[in-house]
């Protein structure tokens, strides 16, 4: 008798756990032709890139992981190569996020307690000003974020060695997308430390650590495939340079410009005005639950299940803290006023309220002009931070640098390599976002060999964002 009511519970919870994924695809369309930014626009190339022969890292610079350009090859290898693909696949990919925070609540509190997160987080991580609805790596890091998380409580709830390994392995696929998923692995960490101060059984702490090496075994794991493909093609050197030691550079750059505590608040006041209620209901959420757990840990007799349950809990009471931690890195924050955003405004004015310009929108207008201007074996070199242009007109760059300001952080004479990439493969066109007189080897270059394209539709872009599109002569 009692076995009706729980399969009704269960085939109503499918229900309404499917109208809430349909309910975050639908969210998500609103921004399917918003522009692409600066590293949407990045990864789309490179992921592009690779299925044209270049190697990441040595045929293309840049410090992000090489999981988000193998997400996107793969994806291109399906569909073609254009930004609502893409855009519509990350739809698509969120929506196994949803179903993993829906598993994550309810083993923790019931499917109750599933879908009201799964309805939260579809809501919630759609905002535009968070970026959420458009594809850059953090929409797909969370996915393997959360399996990370819902394979460590599986872990401590069942003892087994491969829910750890399981933990660590969807720790080190987060890590190849987004590096700040390595505070994952500090989590977990701190989790095993609690689980040896809880344990006084020796055989068990000896197990504890066991499953500390499962973890970090798993962790290492998805990073050996890309290994190989380096090795392959001779791009180990590359691939550390540029995911070690760069990023290194990069990190030690940025923390010489960290904000002032007075910027620190006010950024934080706008996260409050965004996420302060949810974060209110979480708190009261998981001490409410730490309440129902008995007996308390310290009082009457030892009780393996509730110390393991109590544990879960401090893992999840930890973890915003943690994630938190990952968003810090970022340093900088993003309020929105979610109904305002998706009621009034279009793809275009999003990206202008998000970014204060509306340099993306331009930067599309020029990627596919120069994609009607050109052949597919011809080159355009862009003199910006915005290799989204490439992506859009789906034509390669003659250089490894996408990213101009890529050009100061480096050991060797990158603008000597820059110089002989621009002579051996010289790009139909170059487009200036930038001031060239910065590099005045390249200023003289064009004004040489190229001279400005003009029309009506460039002459008013122009007058939104600077710059020139310059067509090498005799072509």
């Amino acid at each position: 008798m009692r076995q009706v009511p729980q399969k009704s519970n269960h085939l109503s919870s499918t229900v309404v756990l499917a109208a809430i994924l349909g309910l975050t695809f639908v969210m998500r369309m609103k921004f399917w032709n918003q522009p692409f930014e600066m590293d949407e626009g990045l990864h789309a190339y490179m992921g592009w890139g690779m299925l044209q022969g270049l190697v990441p890292f040595k045929d293309m610079y840049n410090t992000k992981p090489p999981g988000i350009y193998a997400l996107h090859t793969l994806l291109f290898l399906f569909a073609e190569p254009t930004a609502l693909n893409i855009k519509v696949f990350a739809s698509i990919y969120t929506l196994g996020t949803t179903a993993a925070v829906f598993s994550v609540a309810r083993k923790l509190a019931g499917d109750t307690a599933g879908l009201v997160a799964a309805l939260f987080f579809g809501i919630f991580s759609s905002g535009p000003n968070i970026q959420g609805g458009g594809v850059n790596s953090e929409v797909f890091m969370i996915l393997p974020y959360t399996l990370a998380a819902h394979s460590l409580i599986k872990a401590v709830q069942t003892g087994r060695s491969r829910s750890y390994l399981l933990a660590g392995i969807w720790t080190g696929v987060a890590c190849t997308i987004k590096q700040v998923a390595v505070v994952n692995l500090f989590w977990v960490a701190g989790c095993l430390l609690v689980h040896l101060w809880l344990e006084k059984d020796k055989p068990k702490r000896t197990k504890v650590l066991a499953n500390g090496i499962w973890v970090f075994l798993g962790s290492v794991l998805p990073w050996l495939p890309f290994l190989l493909y380096f090795y392959s093609y001779d791009a180990l050197w590359h691939f550390y340079y540029w995911m070690v030691s760069a990023n290194f550079k990069y990190i030690g750059d940025g923390y010489q410009e960290l904000p002032n505590f007075s910027l620190f608040l006010s950024q934080m006041k706008n996260v409050l005005s965004e996420n302060g209620l949810l974060w209110i209901l979480a708190l009261l959420g998981i001490a409410w639950r730490w309440q129902e757990l008995r007996p308390p840990i310290g009082s009457g007799p030892k009780n393996e299940s509730g110390v393991e349950e109590r544990l879960i809990w401090i893992l999840m009471a930890t973890w915003p803290l943690f994630s938190f931690l990952g968003v810090m890195l970022g340093g900088r924050f993003f309020s929105h006023y979610y109904v305002s955003y998706y009621v009034r405004y279009n793809d275009a004015q999003i990206s202008l309220h998000q970014y204060g310009s509306p340099l993306f929108s331009v930067t599309r207008f020029i990627g596919n002009y120069l994609a009607d201007q050109t052949e597919q074996e011809d080159l355009i070199y862009v003199w910006a931070v915005n290799p989204e242009i490439n992506f859009y007109a789906l034509r390669k760059s003659p250089s490894p640098f996408l990213i101009q300001t890529d050009l100061d952080h480096i050991p060797w004479n990158a603008h000597k390599e820059l110089v002989q990439s621009l002579q051996e493969r010289p790009p139909k066109y170059i487009v200036a976002m930038q001031d060239m007189s910065l590099f005045p080897w390249l200023k003289d270059y064009v004004e040489n060999k190229y001279r400005a394209e003009t029309s009506d539709d460039l002459n008013k872009l122009k007058v939104l964002v600077p710059f020139e599109i310059y067509r090498r002569k005799g072509v």
